[in-house]
């Protein structure tokens, strides 16, 4: 089968990059044989699409499977319509990753695709996913209490 493995460096002793679309270069490599060869990852520097890129990228090499840290969540939806499944391990190199693979020590993404948690800014401030509450960043930390009547409607005093 053939594996791609993201890396930090064109070897099979570099570590395994954790960022599946940001990563350096991939290693392909035949688990039979254990040749591999190296695919740079030009989409890396993308200013957004890297992962969907990566992903593209792999799938034309003919990958089965792919062995990183984190895949997010549309490059784990192109990768699952490609039929390639995701193993993803907390580092070591590339070598350690495909030997693991090849014992059964890997078991792949299958359930659900990555969550990413909401950006949390100071105590009890969630962010984003529709859960601000307006506490402010400025240096009055927001407690002003305006007494505009909107929309120009207002009276000057």
């Amino acid at each position: 089968m053939k594996v791609a493995v993201s890396a930090v460096q064109p070897s099979m002793d570099s570590a395994v990059d954790p960022r599946f679309g940001r990563c350096a270069c991939f290693i392909l490599i035949d688990t039979e044989t254990m040749q591999w060869e190296v695919q740079e990852n030009q989409d890396a520097a993308m200013a957004s699409g890297a992962g969907v890129g990566a992903a593209r990228l792999v799938a034309r090499q003919g990958a089965r499977a792919v062995i990183t840290g984190v895949v997010g969540p549309k490059a784990a939806q192109t990768l699952r319509a490609a039929s390639i499944e995701v193993f993803t391990v907390p580092g070591g190199t590339v070598r350690d990753a495909v030997e693991a693979l090849r014992s059964g020590r890997l078991r792949p993404v299958r359930d659900s695709l990555p969550q990413t948690a909401p950006v949390s800014v100071g105590p009890g401030r969630p962010m984003g996913m529709g859960r601000g509450r307006g506490g402010g960043c400025g240096m009055g930390s927001g407690q002003g209490r305006g007494q505009g009547r909107g929309m120009g409607g207002g009276r000057n005093r």
